[in-house]
């Protein structure tokens, strides 16, 4: 498969990351500051690149990611040293008039933003030093209900929304007592800049993880951005599309493609893709089993410092996979991947500690590897958590506190889990109903001892959703895109504004657009139910409209009364809540709201009518009320 023809919505990354702010003098925005960013495209090539003016050593490069969007990067060379250094933004030219543009510049976490005032010519771009008119932008700020400081080399913004910073830059454009940067349009970078500057982003890419995505816009942009690397035939391209094509990292998962990637990065010299290559052949779902070589890979990346090639060697070296089993050997594999931070190393380490008939002397050690695990949101080490405060009575309340947040992820394990202890009443009474809720659905997402209970107490299954565990066949729209989002986010006040979802609603289970439509085709009666508050996106035939199901703090009666009004009593019917699409929590709200009111099973179409549109299934304007 060509890269020309994924570079469609293939989508599977961010890099907005290797940025912790913009090497020119900026006007600095507080983190708080929300930019519309409509933007311009400049009369330049595809991708210009500008050299600063003296021998200075500063290379700016616009890659255009978007419609009027670039991927702005800045390279920085010590010439006594020979280190060079890339960092790259996210950047929209806003026009102010004339020749002049209010470049706003962005990292991939918002904590760091700003504006660039820029004269821009066809080959020379100047860049304002604003601190020479400090005295009349401060009085200008003040104008306009805001305030300008002195920030460093910097002046910090403060006070103002976007059309008033852009009508003080406009302002400000004509101040005189500026110096300016003046860079020359290039034709390239010199070779052993651009082989520098491209190696020291390899690190980053290599620690990518889905919270860095910043959500589908940024998501799209960065992606435009690999595959504008990969074209240009730079390894680091090649590498993050490996990573992202393995990980499912957006539409689809491709284990052939991301194969060939990662063997053209190794050839550009990025070894570290060694790493995604074993991957495929020991973990993969599509491409063939080949263990000795998966070993081989693991052992070329571990050798660059590759953070998650320990475990896996250790894993093949505890379970004879390509290599004999070694447990000294597996033991070094595993601490060394716990000291670079891996979850899956600490993890496979504790489990081993676990096992050993003298865990208790390890008890503190298992709990602190543990810990670090979970600190990266990982539900497997979690649920181990429990595990192991449920060893003594007296730590069961944090036994089932461990249960509740890998359940509420969706581990199955930890659901059945959950579901025991509620059923036994720690930490509050016995919750035979709740016991029931969790222990279905942990029966559903495959665990035995969850459907042991279940014939136990003859419980009827949930509704079986088609293809739940298998290799989707096709996804439209990030409707299973991971961004990172831990499933009780909404009760943590970091994520309070963020407009991304998590992968799962406590509770209920999460379905994509073809296991809804093979769903209503086998006649299983779902109830939809279409919490969007506009139209806009338009309407699913035979869903019922119900947007006041859709609160972060719903009114309990008015939802009790409208699911009560809608299935008749009847609590067992499937429920399938939906809205525009996996950037909605409208319908997670309503999802999880369903749970806490004892409805048993509850679908959440995490794509909503806009993956249901972009499949080409049928949409009409026209909304059923009731």
């Amino acid at each position: 498969m060509s890269i020309r023809s994924l570079r469609r919505p293939f989508l599977c990354s961010l890099l907005m990351l290797f940025l912790s702010g913009c090497l020119l003098e900026s006007f600095r925005l507080p983190e708080d500051y929300r930019a519309a960013n409509i933007g311009a495209m400049l009369p330049w090539d595809a991708t210009t690149l500008f050299a600063e003016d003296g021998g200075q050593g500063v290379y700016l490069r616009f890659v255009p990611v978007g419609k009027t969007s670039y991927a702005l990067e800045q390279v920085a060379t010590d010439p006594k040293s020979g280190n060079v250094a890339m960092t790259v933004l996210t950047a929209h030219l806003n026009p102010l008039g004339g020749d002049w543009y209010a470049l706003h510049w962005m990292a991939h976490d918002r904590a760091s933003q700003g504006y660039n005032l820029l004269h821009v010519g066809k080959d020379l771009l100047r860049v304002v030093v604003p601190a020479g008119a400090m005295q009349r932008i401060e009085d200008a700020a003040a104008t306009y209900g805001g305030k300008a400081e002195v920030a460093g080399s910097d002046i910090g913004i403060s006070g103002m929304e976007e059309r008033q910073v852009l009508a003080l830059l406009g302002v400000a454009k004509n101040f005189a007592g500026y110096s300016f940067r003046n860079f020359r349009r290039a034709d390239s970078y010199p070779a052993d800049v651009a082989s520098k500057a491209y190696a020291s982003i390899v690190e980053p890419v290599m620690r990518l993880k889905p919270a860095d995505f910043g959500g589908s816009a940024g998501l799209y942009r960065m992606t435009r951005y690999f595959f504008a690397l990969a074209e240009e035939e730079r390894a680091v391209g090649y590498y993050a599309l490996a990573r992202f094509a393995a990980s499912g990292w957006g539409l689809t998962r491709d284990e052939a493609f991301a194969d060939d990637m990662a063997a053209k990065a190794m050839v550009g010299g990025v070894a570290q893709a060694a790493t995604v290559r074993g991957y495929l052949r020991m973990f993969g779902r599509t491409m063939p089993a080949d263990y000795p070589a998966a070993v081989d890979f693991f052992r070329v990346a571990m050798a660059t410092g590759e953070s998650r090639a320990p475990a896996y060697l250790g894993f093949a070296h505890r379970n004879e996979l390509g290599v004999d089993y070694d447990a000294a050997e597996t033991i070094r594999l595993y601490e060394a991947g716990a000291a670079r931070a891996d979850p899956f190393a600490m993890t496979e380490l504790a489990d081993i500690m676990i096992a050993d008939p003298g865990r208790s002397r390890n008890k503190a050690r298992i709990i602190e590897l543990l810990e670090r695990a979970a600190a990266h949101d990982n539900l497997h080490a979690m649920y181990m958590l429990g595990e192991v405060y449920e060893w003594e009575p007296e730590t069961w309340p944090k036994a089932i506190g461990w249960y509740r947040r890998a359940a509420f992820g969706g581990h199955a394990e930890a659901q059945a889990a959950y579901g025991r202890m509620l059923d036994m009443g720690i930490g509050g009474t016995p919750d035979p109903a709740g016991a029931r809720h969790w222990i279905r659905l942990a029966a559903a997402g495959g665990s035995e001892t969850a459907a042991d209970e279940m014939v136990l107490n003859d419980w009827p299954p949930l509704v079986t959703i088609p293809g739940a565990g298998a290799v989707p066949p096709k996804l439209h729209l990030y409707e299973l895109q991971d961004w990172g989002v831990p499933a009780d986010a909404r009760d943590k006040p970091d994520y309070r504004e963020s407009p991304q979802t998590p992968l799962v609603a406590p509770g209920a289970r999460t379905i994509a657009t073809y296991q809804l439509k093979a769903l209503i085709d086998a006649g299983a009666r779902p109830l939809l139910i279409d919490v969007n508050r506009t139209a806009r996106h338009g309407r699913m035939p035979g869903a019922v409209i119900k947007p006041e199901l859709g609160h972060w703090l719903p009114d309990g009666k008015l939802v009790s009364d409208t699911l009560q009004d809608l299935t008749r009593g009847d609590r067992t019917r499937p429920l399938v809540f939906f809205c525009a699409g996996s950037e909605c929590w409208y319908s997670w709200f309503a999802a999880r709201a369903a749970v806490e009111l004892g409805y048993e099973d509850i679908l959440w179409y995490r794509g909503g009518i806009s993956s249901w549109r972009a499949a080409g299934h049928t949409v009409t304007d026209i909304p059923k009320t009731e």
